[in-house]
């Protein structure tokens, strides 16, 4: 089976080959997916400052340990405790943010005053 894999590549040459392969292959998926921004979704296109995934790990590996004891369950139990996990989460917050003094979050705003004191 013939697939396009232009999200791997990781330059802009084996980019552009696999885009080929795609418009060779189906040119309404060529044609959508050329719409959109390389560098949203294809690795050759990324910048290239940024060499850390610490932030989307850690987000993973807490998700992870979160659900560890619901992972041997049947899919359906899996599920209901991955839907009960997220909807606890999401009230959890809800519930921190209803308390905060301004739009955005305490340390965001305390950052925005010192920079705001450090212009003027």
């Amino acid at each position: 089976m013939q697939w396009c894999r232009s999200h791997f590549s990781t330059t802009i040459p084996w980019f552009q080959a696999e885009m080929k392969k795609l418009q060779d292959l189906s040119g309404p998926a060529f044609d959508w997916l050329s719409r959109l921004d390389p560098m949203q979704w294809c690795r050759s296109h990324f910048r290239t400052h940024s060499k850390c995934d610490i932030l989307l790990n850690n987000m993973c590996e807490a998700f992870n340990k979160s659900i560890l004891d619901a992972r041997d369950k049947p899919i359906i139990a899996l599920l209901e405790r991955i839907r009960y996990y997220i909807m606890l989460l999401m009230a959890i917050r809800r519930e921190a943010m209803e308390k905060w003094a301004h739009d955005v979050g305490p340390r965001v705003f305390t950052t925005l005053e010192k920079l705001k004191k450090q212009s003027a």
